[in-house]
């Protein structure tokens, strides 16, 4: 079994520079904040510059940094001056950030960080040219997975003021200054509907106690003394994306947090399960570590693919792997059920599956225990899950969505307005190919269709780029932002009936127009695509 080395007289001289240096530059820079905020009743916040951010890679982000001289390595340190834990996320992907600021927060008597996201242009090289293209849809997704990651809170980077001007200059100009604006893309309307459930879901998880976790040890001393180019970085993240992936992200620590464990295994007081060292060259204080092993806590120092992690959580519930498939096993409420997380982000339906000891049994459905939980999950569907142990009757419970089947496909006599008269218009192709390239906004379909006898429908959008609110005969239905695109209609009656579906596309094609940030693909996607569908239940 490998073991931490003994630090040497030129490791032990650097980290000794190091934590001097940081000492003197938090004293210097966040002291007179601290007193600031103390004299006016002010809450302290803010967050460091982060090399990992939009990776779980400890190096991963910004890679040019050393984090040692950036404020950027003493993550505790620094939160220890703050009162709101506050980390940076960067564009669309599950990354360390939310994770780490969570756990920093909770070794402060806090739970929960605010999350700041920002969006860098993929599609043009000039990065702070941002993300004009972003649709409700992919924000969405991202403010779930970082609440689901441990964010109580998300701040959009931003808010514009001013839309800017045409002048295609990065950063002085204010609608290429890490855009989008949110407030000025045509899809704003639905961004209630967006915080709304982001809303509930940080609700829902932070109304769960926390369960039992796996504990990772943030090498600070390694990284002081090897750099952040050491295998301590890759193997850090490696361990906190696995985790994530099994729904039971870790509780990050640091050698403080290992000596404030106690006799049942409970750091800043929650349980741990297993404590992991990933690729710990060095440790500043040792006992802690003898302390962990004294107690019969299972120290893993190889890489999560060698361990058996379900094994060391057997009573918490098990969520199976699957493509596209986000989890979290937020813990229990003050009922006793299990609340558990889980986000489809695929494009296709995929089948959850989870399991519990003995049994368990659901509260959304069906009443019998069973050994297993199937789940059919919609693309881009939510499901905030309420479980309960019980002895299993039978080997699988299903919950499934209803089965909907085509009534009629709406294929044709569309008009659509978008600056002026309403014009005939194609659904099979967007209306940036039907004379409206340019155009962000919002564009008015139209048509009517006849029914020979009552039904209840769901309307169907398969292509929809990228928002639609829906009126029926002047009567508003509501909006629809994320796929799979459907919209309950209720009973509608026999005979002929107007359908009216206002698009909002996004600001790509406006704000990127003869600007060289618009990338090969522009003109972006707009309107409708394919032809609507009339859905019913099966």
């Amino acid at each position: 079994m490998r073991r931490c080395c003994a630090i040497c007289p030129a490791r032990e001289t650097r980290s000794h520079v190091y934590r001097a240096y940081t000492a003197l530059f938090q004293q210097s820079f966040l002291g007179p904040l601290r007193a600031f905020c103390d004299r006016n009743g002010l809450a302290l916040t803010g967050h460091e510059i982060l090399p990992h951010v939009a990776s779980f890679t400890l190096n991963g982000g910004f890679s040019s940094i050393d984090p040692r001289a950036a404020l950027a390595a003493d993550f505790f340190g620094t939160d220890r001056w703050r009162d709101v834990t506050a980390v940076d996320a960067n564009n669309l992907d599950a990354q360390l950030a939310p994770l780490l600021g969570d756990s920093i927060a909770r070794a402060s008597g806090r739970r929960g960080c605010w999350c700041e996201l920002y969006v860098t242009a993929t599609r043009s090289e000039t990065r702070a040219a941002g993300q004009w293209e972003m649709t409700p849809q992919a924000l969405r997704a991202q403010l779930i997975r970082l609440h689901m990651l441990g964010a109580s809170r998300v701040i959009l980077h931003a808010l514009f003021a001013s839309e800017g001007d045409a002048t295609p200059s990065a950063l002085d100009n204010l609608r290429f200054d890490f855009a989008p604006g949110y407030n000025l893309q045509p899809w704003w309307p639905v961004m209630g509907a967006l915080a709304s459930e982001a809303e509930a879901l940080a609700q829902f998880i932070e109304g769960a106690t926390p369960p039992t976790r796996i504990a990772l040890l943030y090498p600070y001393e390694t990284a002081l003394t090897e750099g952040p180019r050491h295998a301590h970085a890759q193997a850090f993240g490696h361990w906190a994306e696995r985790l994530v992936a099994l729904g039971h992200p870790p509780l990050v620590v640091d050698e403080d947090g290992l000596r404030t464990m106690d006799d049942a295994c409970r750091i800043h007081g929650e349980a741990v399960a297993a404590l992991v060292l990933p690729e710990v060259a060095a440790l500043q204080d040792p006992e802690g570590l003898a302390r962990a092993e004294a107690l019969v806590l299972p120290v893993w120092r190889g890489m999560p693919e060698e361990q058996d992690i379900a094994a060391a959580l057997p009573d918490l519930p098990q969520i199976a792997e699957r493509p596209g498939l986000h989890s979290l096993v937020a813990g229990r409420d003050a009922e006793g059920w299990w609340r558990v997380v889980l986000f489809n982000e695929g494009d296709t339906p995929l089948e959850a599956e989870l399991s519990l000891a003995a049994g368990l049994v659901c509260e959304a459905g069906p009443a019998e225990p069973a050994h297993r939980l199937s789940l059919a999950l919609d693309p881009q569907e939510l499901r905030l899950l309420c479980l309960r142990e019980a002895e299993a009757v039978k080997d699988i419970a299903r919950l499934s969505n209803p089965t909907l089947v085509p009534v009629m496909e709406l294929r044709d006599g569309w008009t659509l307005a978008t600056t002026g008269t309403a014009r005939d218009i194609g659904v099979t192709e967007g209306w940036q190919v039907q004379g409206d390239t340019s155009y962000s906004g919002v564009g008015r379909y139209s048509c009517t269709f006849n029914l020979t006898e009552p039904m209840e429908l769901t309307l169907e959008l398969p292509g929809l780029a990228c928002a639609a609110h829906v009126r029926l005969d002047g009567a508003e239905m509501g909006a629809v932002h994320h796929a799979p695109f459907r919209l309950p209609l209720g009973t509608v009656a026999a005979g002929q009936h107007l359908l009216e579906i206002d698009v909002m596309n996004t600001g790509a094609n406006r704000f990127y127009a003869g600007t060289p940030f618009a990338g090969a693909l522009w003109p972006d996607a707009s309107g409708l695509t394919r032809p609507p569908r009339l859905l019913r239940k099966d």
